[in-house]
């Protein structure tokens, strides 16, 4: 999988766009220069200034200023579609990975994948990339402007991006680094603590809450001077157009002193610098931008080309009723349940199975197999939908009960049919204890026991009348033993191990 493009779906258009608004804001900054001249001319001169050129004038600066609203609309909207498709591809890539995958990862780069990364991936085609379009055309068309008032002037403001891009491009290597090694220690500071902040009542009672604690300093401290060192970089880069403006300031006086300008021309031209000045400065603060992209980019496309679970090749789907299941263990002997049969199986084999009956990953062919098919090739969707699991880690997202008895279903049943299923089943009392199908329960149901969330997926299996049931735990409760016998599916139970 590869990190969505710059570019793609309607990014290309809203950049259009604001190459549009780039241009006509050039040529609102020229005519501002242009009018400028004529009317500190007129002024030199002791004229009165024409109508036209003071309405030239401000037609021209309301152009820029609405052209600059307008490119900031559109660069933020840029940046902010880019981030959503960083955001649907990460998420993509996680579902299409095998659950040991997603387990190997800190769970706080993860987490920064999603913060810290995406900031510095939205900003580059949200702020970086327009400006740099920007300073592409704004600058080379202030330049002309000087070059038309007095040629002298033009040399001057073609020597001061010179160096500013002499200087940016001496500046792109060691700022880069810096931007690695600050957002490498950010990342680790971040995922050390969103780690340990759970588990800091823990790590005080254990007596290591201190020592953590300056682990966590020490880190800080090598960060602030990472921070520093890459700031005191960039922002030497984003003073330099100023400092080079103010000499060349000063030139443009002492020329039009010495060769006894126009007050208009040398006014036009103090214009001119004036409004090059910004983009200049937004253009040498854009290796700043490029490098965090940069940085952030890599990151992103090595966790993009981790391996992911391959289609399945034949979407083969598993039929109403008990299922029949075969299986081949390392170190068993094959093991055949009919439709309908019970068997026990150890707690660790049994863990084994559940990853590739449930769709969290593509199990060796041959491994095993559902009603003569073997799993491998057995759709993901209809895994979900015909094997359930017994057990106190249901998937259950923030919402209400209802929601998590209908997740895995291709469309929510109505209240009444969940209700009489649930009855049928004899565990309406269980509902009812639960808090009924209007209950708010919390990210993984964290917020009920874990006997509660026994009783949980035992009512989710009364709803979804799965084929086959894993069942880890709950054979002591007699209210789920007496449920899981009416739905009549096929069972492993964790037990002593069989054969």
């Amino acid at each position: 999988m590869k990190p969505p493009n710059l570019m793609g779906d309607r990014r290309g258009r809203l950049f259009a766009a604001l190459v549009g608004a780039c241009l006509l804001q050039a040529i609102g900054f020229a005519g501002t220069a242009l009018t400028t001249r004529a009317a500190f001319g007129a002024l030199g001169n002791d004229e009165s200034i024409a109508a036209n050129i003071l309405a030239v004038l401000a037609a021209s600066a309301a152009l820029a200023a609405i052209m600059q609203m307008c490119f900031r609309i559109l660069a933020d909207a840029i940046g902010e579609h880019y981030a959503k498709d960083v955001r649907l591809t990460l998420f993509t890539h996680a579902g299409a990975s095998t659950q040991r995958d997603i387990d190997q990862r800190r769970r706080g780069y993860l987490f920064m994948r999603f913060i810290g990364d995406l900031t510095a991936l939205k900003q580059w085609p949200g702020l970086g990339l327009p400006r740099l379009v920007q300073a592409l055309i704004v600058v080379p068309c202030s330049v002309a402007v000087l070059f038309a008032l007095h040629e002298p002037f033009g040399w001057i403001g073609l020597s001061v991006i010179t160096v500013a891009l002499v200087t940016l491009l001496a500046t792109r290597a060691p700022l880069l680094e810096a931007h690695k090694k600050q957002r490498a220690q950010r990342a680790k500071i971040a995922a050390d603590m969103a780690e340990r902040m759970p588990l800091a009542p823990q790590l005080k009672a254990a007596q290591r809450l201190g020592r953590e604690a300056r682990k966590l300093s020490s880190q800080a401290e090598r960060l602030a001077s990472l921070a520093v060192r890459r700031r005191s970089i960039a922002e030497a880069m984003k003073a330099l157009p100023d400092l080079s403006a103010g000499v060349a300031a000063a030139v443009f006086l002492a020329i039009g002193a010495n060769q006894n300008l126009g007050t208009g021309t040398i006014a036009g031209a103090l214009a001119a610098l004036a409004l090059t000045i910004t983009p200049l400065r937004n253009l040498m603060a854009l290796t700043d931008k490029a490098a965090a992209f940069q940085a952030a980019h890599q990151k992103l496309t090595a966790l993009l080309e981790r391996p992911i679970r391959s289609p399945v090749g034949s979407a083969n789907l598993l039929p109403k009723g008990p299922l029949s299941i075969e299986l081949r263990l390392p170190g068993q002997d094959p093991m055949s349940v009919p439709p309908g049969g019970h068997t026990p199986l150890s707690l660790e084999h049994l863990d084994h199975i559940t990853t590739f009956l449930t769709g969290l990953a593509r199990p060796p062919k041959g491994l095993m197999s559902l009603n003569g098919m073997d799993v491998s090739q057995i759709s993901e969707e209809s895994l979900g939908r015909r094997v359930a699991v017994i057990d106190n880690r249901p998937l259950v997202l923030k919402g209400s009960l209802r929601r998590a008895l209908g997740l895995g279903l291709r469309q929510r049943p109505s209240d009444e049919h969940m209700l009489d299923r649930i009855e049928k089943a004899g565990l309406i009392d269980v509902l009812q204890i639960l808090g009924g199908l209007d209950r708010r329960l919390g990210e993984s149901a964290l917020d009920c026991s874990p006997s509660k969330r026994v009783q949980l997926s035992a009512l989710r299996a009364a709803v979804l009348r799965p084929g086959l049931l894993l069942v880890r735990e709950g054979e002591d409760n007699p209210q789920i033993q007496s449920a899981l016998e009416y739905l009549g599916a096929t069972q492993i139970t964790a037990g002593l191990e069989t054969g």
